[in-house]
């Protein structure tokens, strides 16, 4: 007897065909078959996303209540982003895993691992994710980029935030005389504990001071038992020596085999000037 899945998925290739590849998150853009009165295709969408394909010059779409909620979700998500993450560069709000340079076998291994840690953070939270390798190999734009892959997966329904903690480090300084910026440290922290998703960049990049640990050791605390990505540049021994046993132990809580070290990769930076 057919099953249902199977029933289901005939039913579809019977309506639907193939669009390309989704330019958002890579996924298969599905169009109907049936065509304009001309034999034009109808413009296809991603239904893991929800991004849709442009209409030709001059034709005229009522946007529906669903493509009025997505944008609403959509608008609420960046700007919940950028109220609440920390960041020394315009990365963060950048990169994502359709615009990460591949062009040799380890950069393709560290995309695709992206693409599946993505689908593990929406779908079987709680995950820890831990990308390790020397300064300039990728790992900001991948972490960056996993983030709104999440995103985009969930159609914005959806809550995370983006903390490079070198800079952290230093508003967290600043904020000892300066109101405004102490005040706005204090939200990240609280909104860390609320996100679905928190990332913390290039751990052991700041400079070293006594309070490094307990700054980490406040924002792992906040996602001990919630998504978690992590960017470093120490491996486990390292990370061990400069923040202690308790906080080594809150990154591996959750890590299930979701750490990829960028080893073979020429520094990513350097090559994108």
């Amino acid at each position: 007897m057919e099953s249902f899945g199977a029933g289901i998925y005939k039913i579809m290739a019977q309506i639907f065909e193939s669009a390309g590849d989704c330019p958002e998150c890579g996924a298969m853009m599905l169009r109907p078959k049936r065509r304009h009165e001309d034999g034009t295709p109808i413009p296809g969408a991603c239904p893991a996303c929800g991004y849709k394909m442009p209409l030709p010059a001059g034709e005229k779409h009522q946007p529906t209540q669903a493509d009025l909620e997505f944008q609403s979700h959509k608008r609420t998500a960046i700007a919940y982003f950028g109220n609440y993450s920390v960041m020394a560069t315009n990365l963060p709000q950048t990169a994502r895993l359709k615009n990460y340079e591949v062009k040799t076998e380890a950069q393709n291994k560290a995309r695709e691992f992206a693409r599946s840690v993505s689908e593990l953070l929406i779908s079987k939270s709680p995950q820890h994710v831990m990308l390790t390798g020397p300064t300039g190999v990728g790992k900001t734009h991948l972490a960056s980029g996993i983030l709104w892959q999440c995103l985009m997966l969930k159609k914005y329904e959806y809550k995370a935030i983006f903390i490079d903690f070198q800079e952290y480090t230093k508003q967290t300084v600043i904020g000892y005389h300066k109101t405004d910026v102490g005040d706005q440290v204090t939200n990240v922290v609280s909104q860390a504990k609320k996100a679905d998703l928190v990332v913390i960049d290039d751990i052991g990049a700041e400079r070293d001071t006594p309070n490094n640990a307990d700054l980490l050791a406040e924002l792992l605390r906040a996602r001990e038992d919630k998504n978690l990505i992590i960017t470093t540049n120490l491996d486990s021994q390292g990370i061990q020596s400069a923040y202690g046993d308790r906080n080594l132990s809150r990154i591996l809580n959750h890590l299930n085999n979701n750490d990829f070290t960028m080893s073979n990769i020429l520094d990513y930076r350097l090559r994108k000037d």
